[in-house]
């Protein structure tokens, strides 16, 4: 049997193909590609094939999509992990005599991840270390004093509709001098439940409850606030009562910000063995006022620093013969870390 022509061998394969492809035809011209849409022309053919192994269906490129633009308007930038080292000096209570100097070192590190398209759970940790070192001339605490703060964090959201998402957290830890073994009173359970409602493209309202010991007698306490795009490359943050700050981002490598936090613990303390290791608790209370940067190497990598003043607050330091207990006065702190990005 003779063979066909080429050509019309050719010509019957594009009839065959284009038959059996046909329902998938476009007007489109042949030998382009729309990457949006993941769809391919046959050059000879014009035929137009869906490649579906193009697309990617993964949870966390779906809540990327979804949401992933909104988040990052409303929440901003921060490290997912942090440490950090921080030195007070010559730090003092109004009224009492004395002073002292504070060393804190910081780690901190949170890790959210999408459970479906519309939902997230984060998991982390923290660990603080405060070094309190008085004068001689203090009188309320026995001896220096060296406080811990330990624990996890375990939280989630979702998101009730494109403009509205809840977060919720917990944060069970122990906080302590570490000074023999640990009761129930060296731990505590904070935690939050925030909402969050887009009024706009770049206006976003915060409505929540937070537990912790910032305020000494109130366990529970509501919070309102704010984030705000004001401008082309300024971000507002505003979370009452634990912080407002102000951020320029005038490159996409460096943040520069200004603020004002209040920040707060309850610790577990023991005396000196000498008098039985009688128990205490600490009160601290301060409110910072500040000013930062952050540089960013690359998409992992930053660091960071701070500089600023305690301008108010409440310390309440106990001890064997009295407590030391006021308004912290005005005193130069320095801040400075580095951070990463899963």
């Amino acid at each position: 049997m003779r063979s066909l022509p080429t050509s019309f061998s050719k010509f019957l394969g594009v009839v065959a193909v284009t038959a059996m492809l046909g329902p998938f035809a476009s007007a489109q011209d042949a030998g382009t590609r729309d990457d949006s849409k993941s769809w391919w022309l046959d050059p000879h053919t014009g035929v137009e094939l869906f490649s579906p192994q193009d697309r990617d269906y993964s949870v966390s490129t779906l809540f990327s999509q979804n949401h992933g633009e909104l988040l990052q308007r409303a929440k901003g930038y921060r490290q997912d992990v942090r440490f950090s080292f921080l030195r007070d000096i010559n730090a003092e209570v109004k009224g009492e005599p004395g002073s002292f100097d504070i060393t804190e070192f910081e780690l901190d590190a949170q890790y959210d991840f999408p459970i479906d398209p519309d939902s997230w759970m984060r998991v982390g940790g923290h660990i603080d270390r405060r070094d309190f070192s008085f004068s001689s001339a203090v009188v309320g605490p026995d001896d220096d004093e060296t406080l811990w703060e330990t624990g996890l964090i375990i939280g989630g959201g979702t998101f009730i509709d494109p403009g509205l998402f809840i977060e919720a957290q917990l944060e069970p830890g122990v906080y302590s001098d570490f000074e023999g073994g640990l009761n129930s009173k060296d731990w505590q359970f904070y935690g939050h439940v925030r909402a969050t409602l887009q009024h706009d493209e770049f206006l976003f309202w915060r409505f929540g409850l937070r537990t912790d010991k910032l305020f000494e007698d109130v366990d529970l306490y509501p919070q309102l606030g704010v984030a705000w795009n004001f401008a082309e490359q300024w971000h507002l943050d505003v979370l009452l009562p634990n912080h407002v700050e102000v951020t320029y981002n005038p490159q996409a490598e460096l943040l520069l910000n200004v603020g004002v936090s209040l920040e707060g613990d309850e610790y577990h303390v023991r005396g000196p063995s000498a008098i039985g290791k009688p128990q205490f608790d600490w009160q601290t209370q301060e409110m910072r006022l500040y000013a930062g940067a952050t540089w960013r190497f690359d998409d992992q990598v930053s660091v960071f620093g701070r500089i600023g003043s305690i301008v108010g607050g409440d310390e309440e330091f106990n001890g064997t013969v009295r407590q030391m207990n006021g308004t912290p006065g005005a005193s130069l702190f320095l801040e400075f870390g580095t951070g990463f990005d899963w």
